[in-house]
């Protein structure tokens, strides 16, 4: 794979692309209904990674509290489903860019939820903690609480 370029989506065209993408990911496991939850709009920053033009992850930031430094909520995130060392580059492209762009607005505490024990494990080792609060429950999936904290 060569270099990933992730950007902030600007334009309906490129945030279709991150629709598109998601649906590829989820809906074959994934009720329409539970991935495409209504919140495109409230609240977020929609990002987009390309490889050579093509999109390859996208990712949704939604702010979920000024308090205390701000807290924003990490979702939404899926990768075009490639090879394994893609898609990791693709991850890291877009992990990246969102805390550099989560550090240089000022927030201090990021969430997520995820189903996925080896993405779990994943952050974990870029700094996030589980949460003691029970999962979230999506369809037969559960979505267990994850988070991080700056100081």
């Amino acid at each position: 794979m060569s270099h990933i370029d992730v950007s902030i989506v600007n334009t309906v065209e490129e945030w279709l692309q991150c629709q598109q993408l998601r649906a590829v990911a989820f809906l074959p496991t994934e009720p329409y209904d539970e991935e495409f939850d209504g919140k495109e709009f409230e609240m977020v920053i929609h990002l987009l990674a390309k490889n050579a033009g093509v999109p390859v992850a996208c990712m949704r930031l939604r702010l979920v509290s000024i308090e205390n430094g701000g807290s924003i909520h990490w979702g939404r995130l899926a990768t075009l489903p490639t090879s394994s060392k893609d898609r990791l580059s693709a991850l890291n492209a877009i992990l990246d860019f969102a805390e550099q762009y989560c550090k240089t607005i000022g927030f201090k505490k990021y969430t997520a939820e995820v189903a996925d024990d080896r993405l779990i494990r994943y952050m974990e080792k870029r700094g996030f903690h589980r949460s003691s609060e029970p999962p979230i429950w999506f369809g037969k999936r559960p979505f267990k609480p994850i988070y991080k904290e700056l100081d």
